[in-house]
Parts: structure tokens; sequence; C-alpha cells
């Protein structure tokens, strides 16, 4: 199963073709604050993992990485709110659209990362759906997984459509 979060680091980074540096730097600046967003979701991860394979996980640990992520997409929010693009159309909607990405982030994190968090930690019992733990975990990240793809669709029609605009060439980094 995927990494929730990876996807975000998956937007392309942009390169001039003759065009203003403000879009291209604009841009960076997105993929940089994604992958800021994509590690600390890599640390949650990897710290449910032994969950996922039906070992105990590092109560510790999971409530440090839950800490990291939810911090990250927090100060993400923050250091973004009111950012500006180029003066464009294209500019405007990416700015709004990112800031629309972030908060779905957020409500992910908030929502299925801290139910899981808490089950592992043992403050409060699982009880999504069904099953074992791990299967409730794995239902929760399903869930989480939907949410974000709808959202980084949405982000990266914004992004094309800004590429097009200022004449800048996408191209996808791998995560």
């Amino acid at each position: 199963m995927r990494s929730l979060l990876t996807g975000a680091v998956a937007l392309a980074v942009l390169f001039a073709v003759g065009c203003g540096r403000e879009a291209l730097n604009f841009n960076n600046t997105i993929h940089n604050h994604n992958k800021k967003l994509n590690d600390a979701g890599k640390k949650f991860g990897e710290a449910i993992d032994p969950a996922l394979k039906d070992k105990e996980a590092d109560p510790t640990k999971v409530e440090e990485a839950y800490k990291g992520v939810l911090a990250t997409v927090t100060t993400l929010i923050k250091d973004t709110t009111g950012q500006k693009g180029p003066e464009s159309a294209s500019g405007k909607k990416l700015a709004e659209g990112y800031q629309k990405f972030l908060q779905t982030e957020k409500q992910i994190i908030e929502t299925e990362f801290d139910k899981i968090a808490k089950a592992l930690t043992k403050k409060e019992d699982l009880k999504a759906t069904e099953g074992t733990l791990k299967e409730q975990i794995k239902t929760l990240l399903r869930k989480a997984n939907e949410k974000e793809a709808h959202a980084l669709t949405d982000l990266r029609e914004s992004q094309k459509e800004f590429a097009k605009e200022h004449n800048l060439t996408l191209k996808p980094v791998t995560p």
C-alpha cells in the first residue's frame, strides 16, 4: 500500500521556457513545501507500519510522527496563507487550489491519522469498522488515500493550467 502523502511530492517541478522567474519560483515553492509534507507523511507511515504487519507499533514513535505531520501541515498552511502567485488567473487558481489541498491534508491528518494514532498509542479503541486493528487501519488509510487522490487531481489540473499560461514545461518528479 502506498504511503499517504507521497503523491503530494509527485507534483511536477517546472522549468522555464521563456517565462518570468516569478512563475517558476512560485511553483517550485509549492513543490518544496510538498516535499516537507511528504517527508512527514512517510515518517508517520513508517511508525504505523508494524501494525499493518500484525506487530506492535512503538507508541512513542507513532505519537511523535503524528505530531510531526500535523505540525508540518499546520505550518505550511500558515506559511502559504495569503501567498500569491504571479498576477494571472491561473496563478490565483493555483494558489487557491494549493490552500484547498493543504486543508484536505490537514483534515485527513486530524481525522483518519488521529484515529490511527490514538489506537496505536492506546489512548482510544479504534472503532472505524468491524475487524481486526490491522483491517480497521487499512480502511482508514484507504479513505485517506481516496480523499488525497481527489485533492491531488484538482491541484495537478491547476498546475497544468498555470504551466500552460506561463509557458512552463512540467517535469514529473518521482517520490
